[in-house]
């Protein structure tokens, strides 16, 4: 059964890479929305933001995500604090999942492909590669924030050059969602026939 990491930069079209995975049968695991959880319910990782970043973080008797994420941005120090907290929870659950459905295929959605070292299982790695120009342009589109928030996103992702050399695949995701369609059916059949 295959393992595979979708990776990429903000907004390079991981979520929609993704998606066509999960249509022929892969379950599906996203990063984010399982970071959302650990941030919002987990009682250990609250404590531990509330003791760094104090309890202006909370709203409601929980994480505000607004608020760390504005924390998260203002500093490559306050991203490795946060990530320090959330990471080996996220990796012990991702782990526990890849164990216990073993026996399926599963595409894992992670934009940090720099903190994989965290899996103990082996995955084919596909980068999403896509131009800063475009991936602008999406951001700009599916986003009311404004391009400052994305230039401070991308600068603190790794570079192209980190996710080529530590990918298996890499689909290019410049054109239209028909071009990426067809790439990607043409990667799918080396999954298919391997």
């Amino acid at each position: 059964m295959h393992k595979i990491i979708v990776t990429g930069p903000i907004n390079s079209g991981k979520t929609t890479v993704t998606k066509m995975f999960h249509k022929k049968g892969y379950m599906i695991f996203n990063a984010d929305q399982e970071a959302k959880e650990i941030i919002t319910k987990n009682k250990s990782v609250i404590k531990k933001l509330i003791k760094i970043f104090g309890d202006g973080i909370m709203r409601n008797n929980t994480v505000s995500l607004n608020m760390l994420k504005s924390i998260f941005l203002k500093s490559k120090e306050n991203k490795k604090l946060i990530d320090e907290i959330i990471h080996p929870i996220f990796y012990s659950n991702l782990n526990r999942l890849v164990k216990k459905y073993n026996k399926k295929n599963i595409v894992i959605e992670i934009p940090l492909i720099e903190t994989l070292k965290g899996r103990n299982f082996k995955s084919d790695i596909i980068f999403i590669s896509s131009t800063y120009e475009k991936r602008l342009q999406r951001y700009l589109i599916n986003t009311k924030h404004k391009s400052q928030t994305f230039e401070t996103i991308n600068k603190m992702q790794a570079s192209n050059i980190f996710y080529k050399k530590n990918s298996d695949y890499i689909l290019i995701n410049n054109d239209t969602i028909d071009s990426l369609k067809k790439r990607f059916d043409n990667l799918y059949r080396v999954f298919e026939n391997g």
